[in-house]
């Protein structure tokens, strides 16, 4: 049974004897049934869509802009909060103000802000309105970052999300 392999437990068992004379096996404890980690990542179908196995397999560079912009984004104030959900991180105040994607294979980091895109104007390859489009995280704005020089144009925006957030 593949279900079971990788799987380590542990299990004390005990005699005890009834005053009929009669042994009884009891369980004294169980372990905790924990999947081993080589076991996880095998049987995991979805795990090149983690934020973790993406950022592992993500070059320096890319690691280096994802890097500054939670920076940026956690220096914004003091309520900024950070969660690391499984497909994207996600900034928050009390709603989400951007959700951060990482995407090695395509050298991008992706920001969904939660701004109206129609009140921008959008530059082919750098932002997109995604309103009608299914994505992972909120916000209708799509910024694509591809170098530092990006993260810099981007940091308005950022901060124009956070403000209205």
């Amino acid at each position: 049974m593949d279900f079971y392999k990788g799987l380590s437990f542990s299990l004390d068992v005990g005699r005890r004897v009834r005053p009929s004379g009669k042994a009884i096996t009891e369980v004294k404890s169980v372990g905790s049934l924990q999947p081993t980690a080589e076991a996880g990542q095998e049987s995991d179908p979805y795990l090149s869509q983690r934020m973790n196995y993406r950022l592992s397999q993500s070059s320096a560079d890319l690691r280096d802009i994802y890097d500054a912009v939670h920076q940026f984004l956690i220096a914004l104030g003091d309520d900024v909060q950070v969660k690391e959900l499984k497909h994207y991180t996600a900034f928050k105040r009390l709603k989400n103000f951007v959700c951060m994607e990482i995407y090695p294979q395509a050298r991008t980091v992706t920001l969904f802000l939660k701004l109206d895109p129609t009140t921008l104007a959008l530059e082919s390859g750098f932002t997109r309105d995604v309103t009608n489009v299914g994505h992972f995280g909120t916000g209708d704005l799509q910024v694509t970052l591809k170098s530092m020089a990006d993260f810099e144009r981007a940091q308005p925006l950022m901060v124009r999300a956070y403000e209205g957030g």
